[in-house]
């Protein structure tokens, strides 16, 4: 039966991953003001290829890295201990950092 909990457990927090970045790849195309049109035309690839990646389909370290560069953002991963609740140290402050487009080749942000 504890298997049974581990594996819904495990397929879960997958769920849940994808979910958190598909929300912030759409939420940071709104702050930077670049539609999914753009996002495809920047991509070299359909409309249709956008929509998977942000439901969560196709969606790789690879395509994510892609997305952020032709945003001149830079990806960024957190890894935080099961049961970190608000106001645990070792749990990031902000969900991502946003670094806007400039004339500068991406960089971290700082």
């Amino acid at each position: 039966m504890r298997e049974r909990d581990n594996e819904s457990e495990r397929l879960i927090q997958q769920e849940e991953l994808i979910l958190d970045v598909t929300e912030t790849m759409v939420e940071v195309l709104e702050e930077v003001g670049v539609t999914r049109k753009v996002l495809a035309e920047r991509l070299g690839c359909t409309l249709g290829y956008v929509s998977q990646l942000l439901s969560g389909k196709n969606l790789t370290l690879r395509t994510i890295s892609d997305v952020a560069f032709v945003l001149n953002l830079r990806p960024s991963f957190v890894l935080t201990r099961e049961g970190a609740g608000e106001g645990a140290e070792n749990v990031p402050v902000e969900a991502h950092t946003v670094c806007l487009p400039d004339s500068r080749p991406p960089t971290p942000c700082e």
